[in-house]
């Protein structure tokens, strides 16, 4: 955002420095959007490149066990959340 590329790793790092002390705002937002008016929720697919080969590898060795899917979870998916308090809407 201000112009100067930062690593991926060194962005992840400073994310897991702080992100607990966001711990008590996402609560406060949370109880917040539970008491709006209304709630939407978006369940969208999404592909994440790192683990398609890895997913790959699973669905075939479950094949060549003569599994029909993989008894582990090889599905991507995020969620999002957002509740509408009033005229402001709160998304988590």
């Amino acid at each position: 955002m201000l112009g100067a590329p930062v690593p991926d790793a060194t962005q992840g790092d400073q994310i897991e420095q702080v992100g607990d002390c966001s711990d008590t705002g996402c609560a406060s937002l949370e109880s917040l959007a539970a008491q709006g008016d209304l709630i939407h929720q978006d369940d969208t697919s999404v592909r994440m490149l790192s683990l398609m080969a890895e997913h790959r590898k699973i669905r075939a060795q479950a094949e060549a066990l003569g599994f029909s899917r993989p008894t582990e979870r090889t599905g991507m998916c995020t969620t999002g959340l957002g509740g509408q308090v009033g005229a402001p809407t709160i998304f988590l």
